[in-house]
Order: structure tokens, then sequence, then C-alpha cells
């Protein structure tokens, strides 16, 4: 914002829904926070654009609690959400639940209807009964100063089912060890559920 002298809004879409689904314009009433407060709000997915149903719900459709803590998945319809897949009646019947388009894209909701997204479903990682987000794997490892690039992805494990796996690309001239990587897991092991699993 300050190298190119513009305000930062964020958006998000599909396809499917031409394209936008949120910005993350202020609202009215948030612009008398301080600007690093109104940025929390920003640097999220955002709320629902003009014309669009969006709510975000558990496995059994009903709808998370706007704490920033429960993820549900992003379901949506309106006027420019698509009603199906082009001559595809078992795709299109997989992906709406009662006219409602069911995103796939896993996110948490605060009290003023912004959205922030934490993972794709087909990410999840389940293992041993606990739903690990591969994003917040990664954010964990891009802690690291060292780390230029990190993906999470799960395992067939013969006891929990999936585990975590983790790649990593150092930045240029560093050299990563293992004794590092698992200081900085064991350091934020009791803030991220996500590092218990690794």
């Amino acid at each position: 914002m300050e190298a190119f002298g513009c305000d930062y809004i964020q958006t998000y879409g599909m396809t499917e829904t031409s394209p936008y689904l949120t910005f993350s314009i202020i609202k009215q009433h948030l612009q008398d926070l301080s600007l690093e407060d109104q940025f929390k709000y920003k640097s999220k997915t955002g709320r629902p654009f003009m014309g669009v149903d969006l709510k975000v719900v558990d496995e059994n459709g009903n709808p998370v609690a706007a704490n920033e803590a429960q993820v549900g998945e992003i379901w949506v319809r309106g006027d420019t959400v698509t009603p199906g897949y082009w001559n595809l009646r078992q795709e299109t019947e997989q992906a709406f639940s009662n006219g409602w388009l069911r995103t796939g894209d896993l996110a948490v909701i605060d009290t003023e209807g912004y959205v922030n997204i934490v993972d794709r479903k087909k990410d999840m990682i389940v293992t041993g009964g606990e739903n690990v987000y591969s994003t917040e794997v990664e954010n964990v490892l891009y802690m690291h100063p060292k780390v230029l690039e990190a993906c999470a992805v799960g395992i067939p494990h013969e006891y929990r089912g999936e585990t975590v796996k983790a790649y990593i690309v150092p930045r240029p001239g560093e050299v990563l060890t293992a004794e590092e990587m698992d200081n900085l897991v064991a350091y934020d092991r009791s803030s991220h559920s996500a590092c218990r699993a690794i």
C-alpha cells in the first residue's frame, strides 16, 4: 500500500460464480478503526458481494459459529452463480445442495460477516481423527526466516490413517536442518493443532 500509494482489497470467487463472491471492503463503521486494525479485515477473504448469499457450514449443513475458530465449507447462491454444469447431471448433483453451490473451500467467519479461507476441503488431512489444514502447517513453517516455500500434504499412515508430510525449499544460500524445523514445530505446538500431528 505504501509502495503503490493505493488501497488494498482482497477478492474471492470461482469460475462458477462469474467470478466474484467476496470483497474485503471495509464497512462504514469499521473505518474509524486504526489503519492496522482495518487491515485485519482487509487482509481477510472478505464479505459477500452484492447479490451473493454466502454461508459457512459444518458437515451437517448448519452455520458455524462466527468466532473465527470453527471451520466450515463456504456455500453460496445467487443470480451470478451457475445453476449447474452443462450436460453433467451427476457432477451438478454432487456440487449443489438445495440450490447452494458447495465451493469446497474451508473457512472461518467473524461477527462482521467477513470470511477467511483456511484450506480446500480436498486438501484437509485427517490424522488420528483430527482435522489438520495444510495451510495451517505451511503458515507455521513460513515463520522460519530460511524457508522460501513450504507445502504440507497428507500421506498414508498405518495407524493414524494419514499423517502430515512437509516439503520445504530453503531460501537461496541457506541451509535448513531437520533440527531447526523440529525446534520451530515444538515452539509453536501449543497454539497450532496442526503441529501436534507432525
